[in-house]
């Protein structure tokens, strides 16, 4: 999940060290996720949106300076200050999408 990212988890890749493949797997599943979303925040929470689709923007480009034709690189191969980047911007988005229940009124449900 978005926040393994940040949490920087990623032990059900630790042996394969592609962590970045399984990152780059959840940021698509949300970003589905709020596609799906879109039409009910849309209205009532357009700034959130903004905000999500920004975090996710920003996101995938950390992750896609790390993707060549290959694929993913290993994660072990990912230096501290770009695995710091990842993990700040993924705190960014996570923050965001915790803006989601409130935004629709499902808290306290």
């Amino acid at each position: 999940s978005i926040a393994e990212v940040h949490a920087g988890s990623g032990e059900e890749e630790r042996y394969s060290h592609s962590d970045l493949n399984g990152f780059a797997a959840n940021l698509e599943t949300t970003r589905k996720v709020v596609d799906l979303l879109r039409p009910l925040l849309a209205r009532p929470a357009a700034p959130l949106l903004a905000q999500i689709d920004s975090a996710l923007g920003a996101l995938d480009s950390q992750y896609g300076a790390l993707r060549s034709a290959e694929g993913y690189a290993s994660y072990d191969s990912v230096g501290a200050d770009q695995r710091k980047r990842i993990a700040d911007q993924a705190k960014v988005l996570a923050d965001a999408l915790d803006g989601i229940d409130p935004a629709l009124g499902l808290s306290g449900l």
